[in-house]
């Protein structure tokens, strides 16, 4: 491989590499249309899920940066701070939908539902982030029969700048 060759991957690897590490940026979408509808809707987990206290501060600092919900087998790492468990029947509102403003290579979730629970959870002042995937695989809204049907799944993973 030629210098240039070389070179121009190094370049390109620092870019990129500056994008996968900025963190995410999110603003409102509650008021949308498309989302609007969804925004004080009560629900009711229908599996179990897991929560996490994440901390994306430097060295994994004491306290969570956020608290995010998701599937089983769930995930691992430094930042997870503890996991614990939401039990079948779990009651939540969503209480907001936001959407990224800089997660351009699909590593992120494009959209993100913040729920409200109940039960308050230490650190997570009642308010978990959820993927909106999630959601609507483990919850029923309710007065619904079935899982969130009329929400539509190619609207949550559709980029937009």
């Amino acid at each position: 491989m030629n210098i240039a060759k070389l070179a121009s991957l190094m370049f390109a690897s620092i870019g990129l590499s500056g994008c996968v590490f900025t963190p995410a940026t999110y603003v409102d979408t509650s008021s949308d249309s498309e989302y609007s509808h969804l925004i004080g809707q009560e629900s009711t987990s229908l599996k179990e899920l897991f929560f996490y206290h994440v901390s994306l501060e430097p060295n994994y600092g004491p306290t969570p940066s956020f608290c995010i919900a998701s599937a089983p087998p769930g995930f691992g790492g430094p930042e997870v701070l503890s996991k614990h468990t939401l039990p079948i029947g779990t009651n939540a509102i969503v209480t907001s939908v936001q959407r990224c403003t800089n997660c351009w290579l699909g590593l992120e979730s494009r959209i993100r539902f913040t729920l409200k629970f109940q039960k308050s959870y230490e650190h997570c002042e009642g308010s978990i982030e959820i993927a909106p995937e999630v959601f609507l695989s483990n919850f029923r809204l309710k007065g619904s029969a079935t899982t969130n049907k009329s929400f539509k799944r190619d609207r949550v993973n559709r980029a937009e700048p």
